[in-house]
């Protein structure tokens, strides 16, 4: 076994930068690659303690996904971390269609031998919690069951209809599947034979039991242990290590970044939140532009004009989940023979972002949106992420290498639809975390 403690894959972009900053947090230096490492890749970067990929499995249909992470399992596992993660989304986007997450598992199970694989969805950092079996998700100050929440129940491509986690599984894959309770986190041992253990988490005293459960398990087995789950598994593991004086290097929590004079910002996020966040840019002096298929260098020309005279831009393709823009963009796609629209999507936002950092030698950039950040990053040229600065939760601000040592770091934050506080986009703007308001 080599010193890594955990190595992991996320679903989505946004959602691998939030358990990167969970694992840094708490002083474990962590490393966010694009694409999966091998041990050569890690040489230029000392003391690292965990390893992640930023994938984009959340998105993809069943034999894609199983490929994709299944070949992130394969390199992780080179790797021998303490513990190898499926990293989903704490709103455990995912249908049998879409992001499955039953051929997670079967592509975990394939590998590593441990016959209890723990499930964590509950991350309480971020109003994620599960009780008896059901999620709940907050939004605003309310918190909603999962198959009632106003933005999961009817997300646009995986539309959240069941809120027990084991229903869930069930649905998705083939796997036994057991519930450890609120009520028996302490004193229920794990039942014999192959299956899935969803764990209950309500508070963070919850979460702190659960991943010493999990630990113990991994502590107890050879190889790599195979778990999935959110960012609060993240949050919990980190806390453990640090507790028992593991975690090597400290991300500075005195200092806050200082402000730039501007940045750019993309976002193919249709989220309500999104929206108030947009809103929120353009009534605080962003410029901000709605990106269309058939007008993109027309938005181009007015985003450079706005650049030139000093002003920040935002550049977005919806404002909400209503909004007509997103019926018109799905046509216009469908005219050049497009069917996946996140990745055209995401990849005009990219090659647009790209253009306005390398004309006006931008040091700091903001992308809204989950399946567009993994689009987004790889235009860029970005190799790898590690967070320099926590910002909002979830969404910290990240340092982006580049292969090429003599191309400048880009600071980058990128944030998934439900992150971030309406002021987000200006708080990147002002190096501004949460904590200073």
């Amino acid at each position: 076994m080599s010193e890594l403690l955990l190595g992991f894959y996320g679903d989505d972009f946004t959602g691998s930068t939030d358990a990167m900053e969970a694992m840094a947090l708490h002083g474990l230096r962590t490393l966010l690659f694009i694409e999966p490492p091998r041990q050569e890749d890690l040489r230029d970067y000392e003391h690292l303690q965990c390893v992640g990929i930023a994938g984009t499995s959340r998105s993809m249909a069943p034999v894609a996904m199983n490929e994709e992470v299944s070949k992130a399992f394969r390199a992780l596992d080179e790797l021998e971390p303490l513990l190898v993660q499926y990293k989903t989304c704490s709103t455990v986007d995912s249908s049998k269609e879409r992001g499955n997450l039953g051929v997670a598992i079967e592509a975990g199970r394939a590998l590593f031998s441990n016959q209890r694989i723990p499930f964590v969805a509950a991350c309480p950092q971020l109003g994620r919690y599960t009780v008896f079996g059901h999620h709940f998700a907050k939004q605003g100050d309310e918190v909603y069951r999962l198959d009632r929440h106003p933005t999961m129940s009817v997300h646009p491509s995986t539309p959240m209809q069941e809120s027990d986690l084991c229903e869930v599984l069930r649905e998705q894959s083939e796997e036994d599947v057991m519930l450890v309770n609120v009520l028996e986190l302490e004193e229920r041992t794990f039942d014999e034979g192959t299956h899935v253990a969803v764990f209950d988490t309500l508070t963070f005293d919850d979460q702190k039991q659960v991943a010493k459960r999990v630990l113990e398990q991994a502590f107890e087995h050879e190889g790599s242990t195979f778990v999935v789950g959110s960012s609060g598994l993240n949050y919990g593991c980190a806390s453990y290590w640090q507790e028992k004086g593991w975690h090597r290097s400290v991300v500075p929590s005195g200092s806050r970044l200082t402000n730039v004079t501007q940045i750019a910002a993309v976002s193919g996020s249709a989220s309500p939140l999104t929206k108030k966040q947009i809103e929120y840019a353009e009534a605080n002096g962003f410029c901000c532009l709605r990106v269309t298929w058939t007008e993109r260098e027309d938005v181009l020309r007015e985003a450079h004009i706005a650049l030139r005279a000093g002003k920040s831009v935002l550049l977005y393709t919806a404002k909400g989940s209503d909004d007509p823009a997103i019926v018109a963009m799905k046509h216009a796609l469908k005219e050049d023979g497009l069917r996946d629209t996140a990745q055209a999507l995401g990849l005009l936002l990219g090659d647009l972002l790209k253009a306005l950092v390398e004309t006006h030698r931008l040091q700091r950039v903001a992308v809204g949106g989950g399946d567009t950040s993994g689009f987004v990053v790889r235009t860029l040229g970005i190799h790898a992420l590690e967070v320099e600065q926590p910002l909002s939760p979830g969404a910290p601000l990240c340092l982006g290498y580049k292969k090429d040592s003599n191309d400048a770091t880009l600071e980058i934050a990128l944030k998934g639809g439900q992150l971030g506080r309406d002021s987000f986009f200006l708080d990147v703007l002002q190096g501004r975390c949460v904590d200073d308001a």
